[in-house]
């Protein structure tokens, strides 16, 4: 068990390379990172005392969690933390390997994802939400591999079998089939290995 974000304090660099400091908003009862820290021999007390030693990072500033901004103004301009000062070497050669055409995977590819608004065992139990476990596919991809919605196909990796019944889901596009994990009963994880996707064959049973 792990803190959220809003469980303690810290700081979080976001994708817009900025360091933002958070605070906790909610009590936490558990091992926290600074806990985690001192048993693998660290010593800080808290988890802020290492703020100041992210200066030994590049792009980072050794400052210390107090004394970082944390606001808006009226404008709605970000003011909390600071921006990463990061660098990029420049150049010229535009050069690439070729890529070697053999190694290429050459089979049909399935992933694994959920549709868009099931997460978990607990969002299936959701009255409100009707999607239900199979291989989702694009329209594109049924379309091209005269699938319809309903049918039932094998899918086969190197490493499981499962037979599942097409849905197509009309919010991707492409060549996209994909298993979803959202509920547990469906062990969709036996199809693949250490990647969220994996070489398939799929075919109509």
């Amino acid at each position: 068990d792990m803190p959220a974000m809003n469980q303690q304090e810290g700081t979080l660099t976001s994708i817009q390379l900025r360091v933002n400091p958070t605070n906790a908003a909610l009590a936490y009862a558990g091992y926290e990172l600074n806990d985690i820290a001192n048993a693998l021999g660290l010593t800080a007390k808290e988890t802020v005392d290492y703020t100041e030693m992210l200066g030994a990072i590049d792009g980072f500033k050794a400052e210390k969690f107090d004394d970082l901004p944390n606001h808006f103004t009226n404008k709605g301009e970000e003011m909390r933390g600071y921006a990463l000062e990061m660098t990029s070497a420049a150049t010229t050669d535009e050069s690439v390997e070729k890529f070697d055409e053999s190694t290429a995977m050459k089979d049909a590819m399935v992933y694994a994802a959920n549709p868009t608004l099931q997460f978990n065992d607990f969002t299936k139990m959701s009255h409100q939400l009707s999607e239900e476990v199979g291989l989702y596919v694009s329209s594109d991809y049924a379309k091209a591999n005269e699938l319809a919605e309903g049918d039932t196909v094998l899918v086969t990796t190197t490493k499981s079998s499962l037979e599942l019944n097409v849905r197509i889901d009309s919010k991707i596009g492409g060549n996209i089939p994909f298993v979803p994990s959202f509920d547990s009963n469906l062990n969709s994880e036996a199809l693949f290995n250490d990647y969220r996707f994996s070489s398939a064959t799929i075919k109509k049973v």
